[in-house]
């Protein structure tokens, strides 16, 4: 991520996961607090129980 935070129209973190609808993107869930580890991990659990218990936002 080291050149793409050179660029002043981006601004990147890690923990974030893109939602899909079939194979558009709606958008993104962002975590932030703990390490981007950590931060993946709770978003990708957030997305994936919420994908089971309602409508799939991953990719098809």
């Amino acid at each position: 991520m080291y050149t793409l935070q050179n660029d002043p129209s981006l601004c990147c973190f890690g923990g974030g996961i893109p939602l899909w609808k079939g194979n558009v993107l709606l958008g993104a869930l962002g975590v932030s607090g703990g390490s981007v580890e950590q931060d993946m991990t709770v978003a990708h659990y957030a997305v994936t129980q919420f994908s089971q218990r309602y409508y799939s936002l991953l990719p098809q």
